[in-house]
């Protein structure tokens, strides 16, 4: 007999194993599976090869693609590591108010309830030549003409990713420093500790699960939201990056599963993306070298 406390236990832990099967377990193994498939346009032939492996390696353009993010969410990461911890640090044991503490924690929690592109093209309205940094320059005097230098970079890119994902990083941070006793501060300076020797031997060890836990997170949102497509910072076009990607599905399936969170399938052909993305910006249609046909977006030949 199945004693009522574990038959409990099973009604509530059903729900999140069953989801957690159907939606990441079965797509990642339809993705495992894909990845071993060959491309015999306008169909997919099932095998078992690693040459999609091999094309990954070998390639250059994957390769570069790559080490770039990488580079991209490491940056992001240490980064918003770096403004966090100083804040969170800030809230804990400097702001005594709890209402004012509130209100700060929530001015860092807030942005997450706006939409993603609102608060990415928001940092594109400031960076742009027309934006509220090129009119203050401009009305200093520091600059002439509006200049285009601060978008279209790495740099820009770093720091929309950072403005996005710091909140992933203060959360954990600010749990872990309020769970640190006062008592064990005040008794290393009994002890003769300074300040600073007390934050190294006690308050950062402490904190180190905090300070895991968010750059764990930072690091996986930006290196699987973030594709470094050139040396210019551009987001693939979702229209022509989806049929690309239903063009080369095992391809895409091997590039999928080299991110470590699970998002939108990236871009195998980072040119046609590039182009399509630039020419949404500038407002000129997409030259017809790197448009895609009806023919190759409909169901019946990308199924």
């Amino acid at each position: 007999m199945i004693s009522a406390q574990r038959l409990r236990s099973g009604l509530v832990l059903s729900p999140p194993i069953l989801w957690t099967i159907m939606f990441m377990f079965v797509p990642y193994t339809i993705l495992l599976v894909y990845s071993f498939w060959k491309t015999q346009y306008p169909i997919f032939v099932p095998a078992f090869q690693f040459g999609n492996y091999i094309e990954l390696v070998r390639d250059p353009q994957y390769v570069r693609v790559l080490l770039r993010t990488l580079k991209i969410a490491g940056l992001v990461s240490l980064l918003a590591l770096l403004l966090a911890y100083p804040y969170a640090y800030f809230l804990v044991f400097k702001v005594k108010n709890a209402s004012a503490r509130a209100a700060l924690y929530m001015a860092v929690v807030a942005p997450l309830w706006v939409s993603y592109l609102l608060r990415a093209y928001t940092w594109k309205t400031i960076l742009g030549t027309q934006g509220i940094l090129n009119s203050f320059l401009m009305s200093t005097g520091l600059i002439s003409e509006p200049s285009s230098i601060f978008l279209y970079n790495q740099a820009a890119m770093v720091l929309t990713l950072t403005y996005v994902f710091i909140p992933f990083m203060v959360m954990p941070i600010y749990a872990a420093l309020e769970k640190i006793p006062v008592s064990l501060k005040e008794a290393s300076a009994d002890l003769g500790e300074g300040r600073f020797a007390t934050f190294l031997k006690v308050t950062f060890p402490l904190s180190m699960t905090g300070v895991v836990a968010g750059f764990t997170m930072t690091f996986c949102l930006a290196f699987g939201d973030f594709i470094a497509l050139s040396n210019k910072w551009v987001w693939p076009d979702p229209e022509y990056c989806f049929i690309t990607v239903k063009e080369n599905r095992p391809s895409s399936a091997v590039s999928e599963r080299t991110r470590t969170e699970p998002s939108v399938p990236s871009c195998t052909a980072p040119s046609t993306c590039q182009t399509s993305r630039r020419a949404s910006l500038t407002g000129s249609p997409l030259p017809s070298r790197t448009r895609p046909s009806i023919r190759t977006a409909s169901p019946a030949t990308s199924a």
